[in-house]
Parts: C-alpha cells; structure tokens; sequence
C-alpha cells in the first residue's frame, strides 16, 4: 500500500511540474538584425564588427548602408555591432548610425539598440 501512496504521490507531483521561465524562453528562435547608414562622402571600405549565431564576424563593406539578418539564437544571446568612422582622415562629415532588431519565432522585428550620427559605433543589445 505504501509503495502504491508513492508511485501516486510521485504521479502527482510530475502532473504539476512544469518549466521554469528560463527553459520557456530557450524554447524560441530569435533573429537579429543590424542595419547600419553611413552619411559622408564618397569613402573606402570599413570595417565591421557583428555577433552571429557563429560567433564574432568581421567584414567589410563600401557601401552607404545595408541591413544583415543571423540567426537562431537563444535567449542570453548578446547582439553587437561596432565599426569606427574617425578612421576616414580625410573624408569630412562621416558619421554613421546602427540598429539592432530583433524577432522572436518570427514576428515582425522590433528595435531594441539604435545610435545615430556617431563617428564610432558601438551597439550591444542582450536577448532575454
């Protein structure tokens, strides 16, 4: 009998179990998206700093703005982008702005991080 009271104490207790907030969130896909603008004058490549799903990624681009996309990651993640306009000697006026959006399990992005009309770009947004 008592081994019985058990096995439906433990059937019970497993009933009402459930998980907690942290594996909730680590259940969701979360995209991020960078978009960043650059405003000057004609001028070389820069580089680019980002946090991926596959770690730090560097490139470098000429062009006056773009918008990049990576994913899934999971809650914890932290998003980042940085990138240095001083650099340009010689190109007057060049400053940029960056934003960091995200998407959780496909919903329309929304922006969390934004810097404007900066000469050195340095955004971090943490996904929680």
């Amino acid at each position: 009998m008592k081994f019985l009271n058990l096995l439906l104490f433990l059937t019970l207790s497993l009933m009402f179990v459930s998980c907690s907030d942290e594996d909730k969130d680590n259940a969701h896909d979360y995209y991020v998206k960078y978009t960043v603008s650059l405003v000057g004058q004609n001028y070389p490549r820069i580089e680019y700093n980002v946090s991926t799903d596959q770690g730090v990624q560097t490139f470098y681009t000429t062009e006056h703005s773009f918008e990049k996309v990576y994913g899934p990651v999971k809650s914890g993640f932290v998003a980042n982008i940085n990138f240095d306009c001083s650099e340009l000697k010689g190109y007057a006026g060049a400053y940029g702005s960056a934003t960091i959006e995200i998407s959780r399990d496909n919903e329309p992005f929304s922006i969390k991080a934004t810097e404007q009309y900066k000469t050195n770009i340095n955004l971090t947004y943490k996904i929680e």
